[in-house]
């Protein structure tokens, strides 16, 4: 049975965790395939816009929704904790197709269009790296990054640090 890129979209963040990573380990492996190789920063950029513009087609067509961090929140794999503290359910829960695996999504993406397929491409690494920014945001502000900071203070004190061969 096909699924809609939507219908996706709202599965990919019903995912457990791991299947979530095991999905977007497979959709930057068919980004760097698509890439034919190591491109030139240029090429890389052009390439990216394209995906962006097919992506932007794709929302106004109303086959991709605009599901980022700020319209959709968090993957039911974070959600769950959040909301058992405040006693809600996570849009993720709420709105999610029933979960499958990563395998089965997997081959649902394999039937798109090309044009959807790279769509909805864009739109999960898009997503996923506005999720680790926030990470990386929150951990800067926890501290977490401090003893990193202090330990490199240290090295560079000892003269144990020495620039990267080019």
């Amino acid at each position: 049975m096909a699924m809609s890129v939507a219908e996706l979209q709202h599965a990919i963040l019903g995912l457990p965790k791991k299947d979530y990573f095991t999905l977007l380990h497979w959709f930057a492996d068919q980004d760097r395939e698509a890439g034919s190789g190591d491109l030139s920063p240029d090429a890389e950029l052009a390439r990216n816009e394209a995906q962006r513009a097919i992506a932007e087609d794709a929302m106004r067509r109303g086959i991709l929704l605009d599901l980022s961090l700020e319209t959709y929140g968090d993957p039911a794999w974070i959600a769950p904790a959040q909301a058992q503290a405040s006693g809600a359910r996570s849009k993720a829960q709420a709105t999610a197709v029933k979960p499958k695996t990563a395998r089965q999504l997997r081959e649902r993406c394999k039937a798109l269009p090309r044009d959807e397929f790279y769509a909805l491409l864009y739109w999960f690494l898009s997503y996923d790296n506005d999720l680790w920014d926030r990470q990386m945001e929150e951990d800067a502000a926890n501290g977490k990054w401090e003893v990193w900071a202090r330990d490199a203070r240290e090295s560079a004190e000892r003269g144990e640090l020495f620039d990267m061969p080019t």
